[in-house]
C-alpha cells in the first residue's frame, strides 16, 4: 500500500477516538450546566443526555474525523512533490 494512504488511515482512526471521547466529554459538561447537576451521578435519569449523546458525538465524530483524513492526506500530498 501508499504510504499516504496507511498514514491517512491510521490518522483517520486515531482522531475518531480522540473526536468521540472529546465530544462525549463536552456533551456531558454542557448537560451538567445546563441541567445544573454538580456530579455525574445526578444525569442517570436524564432523558435529553442520551438524546445529545446519540445526536451530537456520531455525526460530529464523522465530520471532524473527515476534515482530519482530508488534512492528512493533503499535507502528505505536497510533501511528495
Amino acid at each position: 500500500m501508499n504510504r499516504r494512504v496507511v498514514f491517512t488511515i491510521i490518522g483517520t482512526m486515531v482522531s475518531a477516538i480522540v473526536f468521540w471521547n472529546a465530544l462525549a466529554e463536552a456533551v456531558v459538561l454542557y448537560e451538567m450546566w445546563a441541567t445544573g447537576a454538580s456530579t455525574r451521578a445526578e444525569l442517570v435519569d436524564d432523558m435529553g443526555l442520551g438524546i445529545l449523546l446519540l445526536v451530537v458525538v456520531p455525526p460530529g465524530t464523522i465530520i471532524l474525523s473527515s476534515i482530519m483524513a482530508w488534512g492528512i492526506w493533503r499535507h502528505l500530498k505536497k510533501r511528495q512533490l
